[in-house]
């Protein structure tokens, strides 16, 4: 795959997200930063810049539309692809990302395969091929997914959320990675619904699927 060890920047403040998102990633070659608000996106970005950046609107700190005016003053659509990752639906909210440089706009609740051939074809397409080493080598600060995706292990989650997770019959990833569109369909349809994980009305979800 051309994008295999190409660097992804995920921020959302979101932990459980952040690591499923990685989880995904990592498992199709890519290597991945995490950052959980804007600020802390910013400065990753101005220490080493990532082949592309998976960017929540809605964050701590710093919203995802500044750091995107930000990052826009000085990287090109070219240079730093941005895909806005967003449970913010509206016409207005789509249409002023894309405005303010975002090549892409992806609403929750998302596919993950959807979402990974975004970025696969954005990093073709701008042929995002860094000479920096450091950059394409850059470990995620999450332990390796291979052979072992136990929630605990991999997302480092605290052991109630755990306890939490585990009552709702989800012990891997791999569980929620099999999740096809139907299924996220399904759960787009229930009241209130508004695909954040942590605050688990996308993870209870779980629950009401059939054993795979």
């Amino acid at each position: 795959m051309a994008v295999n060890h190409a660097s992804v920047l995920v921020a959302d403040d979101d932990p459980l997200l952040c690591s499923l998102l990685e989880y995904k990633l990592r498992q199709c070659g890519f290597s991945v930063i995490t950052a959980a608000d804007g600020e802390q996106a910013l400065n990753i970005v101005q220490d080493n810049v990532p082949d592309l950046l998976v960017l929540d609107s809605m964050m701590p700190v710093l919203d995802g539309t500044s750091v995107l005016r930000q990052i826009r003053e000085t990287h090109s659509p070219v240079d730093l692809p941005v895909i806005m990752l967003t449970a913010r639906r509206e016409e207005a909210d789509i249409i002023s990302a894309l405005e303010f440089g975002a090549n892409d706009y992806i609403t929750k609740p998302f596919i993950l395969r959807e979402i990974v051939l975004r970025i696969e074809n954005l990093i073709n397409q701008n042929g995002q091929r860094k000479s920096d080493q450091t950059t394409r080598k850059k470990e995620s600060k999450l332990p390796s997914a291979a052979g072992n995706d136990n929630l605990q292990e991999i997302s480092g989650i605290g052991p109630k959320t755990e306890k939490l997770l585990h009552s709702l019959g989800v012990f891997r990833f791999e569980q929620i990675a099999a999740w096809t569109p139907e299924d996220i369909a399904r759960f787009d349809a229930l009241p209130g619904f508004k695909g954040r994980i942590a605050s688990g009305d996308w993870i209870a979800q779980a629950k009401s699927l059939p054993a795979r």
